[in-house]
């Protein structure tokens, strides 16, 4: 499982979006290195998912709304994902 933060450069965050990047890359490796097998890999890469990280930060901002629309923005669904 990766993360939609390999679509998007968000500042701040460079390891997590480099770890999720390698994440990314492996399912294509793999399918490739398989495909005369028949096998194929993929990947998921959800969006944000509310988290105590996610509520803590939120918590923290000035601003929790414009932190909520920066996290959102490049997310089609328009909303947080869920655990569950």
């Amino acid at each position: 499982m990766s993360s939609i933060c390999v679509t998007n450069v968000v500042a701040g965050v460079v390891a997590f979006g480099m770890s999720k990047e390698a994440l990314k890359r492996i399912p294509e490796h793999k399918s490739a290195e398989h495909a005369t097998q028949g096998l194929a890999s993929n990947n998921l890469m959800p969006c944000a998912v509310r988290i105590a990280f996610h509520e803590a930060a939120i918590g923290a901002m000035d601003d929790d709304d414009a932190f909520k629309r920066m996290l959102l923005w490049r997310h089609s669904i328009g909303r947080f994902g869920t655990i569950e």
